[in-house]
């Protein structure tokens, strides 16, 4: 069958479009396009196996996914961005690594700039400890979302994030420097 093909179908039942949501069949058509080299089913399947949804929760799998996507495609920005996000926010710390997941996020960005991988790039700043930065970059996420959402709401969870970030970024300015 055509990669593409069964990488779509993989996302239909994935989402639940036209069709009843279903993570194992998802799981099972990403895995037929992966066999082929599709780089997108292998980024799906790396969430999938992210969040346990048809197949096994486990990190091994997912980073193991995102590397082989990466290793087809070294410029795909949504792998790219879905890798970054694990280094940076992965339940199981052990698989945390904030200095890559900021060099993955930064080149996510320059290849594909909108609101997702901009809000990965400033959590994986806030988890490197570059709190101004954060800021920064939080705040092009939400400039984004006005200018290439109009008449929609920013997200609650962004404009949350910013605060959090805006909070943080205080306290550590009004440290005395040592």
């Amino acid at each position: 069958g055509d990669a593409d093909g069964l990488s779509k179908m993989g996302y239909l039942y994935q989402m639940g479009i036209g069709i009843e949501q279903d993570f194992e069949k998802a799981a099972q058509w990403y895995q037929l396009a992966a066999d082929q080299g599709n780089v997108t089913a292998w980024g799906n399947l790396g969430l999938l196996y992210g969040k346990g949804q048809g197949v096994p929760l486990d990190y091994n799998q997912q980073l193991a996914c995102y590397k082989k996507a990466l290793s087809l495609d070294p410029e795909d920005a949504n792998v790219m961005n879905s890798y970054a996000w694990m280094l940076a926010a992965c339940k199981d710390k052990s698989f945390r690594d904030y200095p890559k997941a900021v060099e993955l996020a930064e080149r996510a960005v320059a290849l594909n700039e909108d609101q997702y991988v901009l809000d990965t790039l400033a959590v994986a700043y806030d988890r490197n400890g570059q709190a101004e930065k954060a800021v920064e970059a939080q705040k092009r996420v939400i400039a984004f979302c006005q200018k290439n959402r109009p008449g929609k709401p920013v997200p609650k969870g962004m404009l949350r994030r910013l605060k959090k970030f805006e909070e943080k970024l205080a306290a550590l300015q009004a440290l005395p420097n040592l």
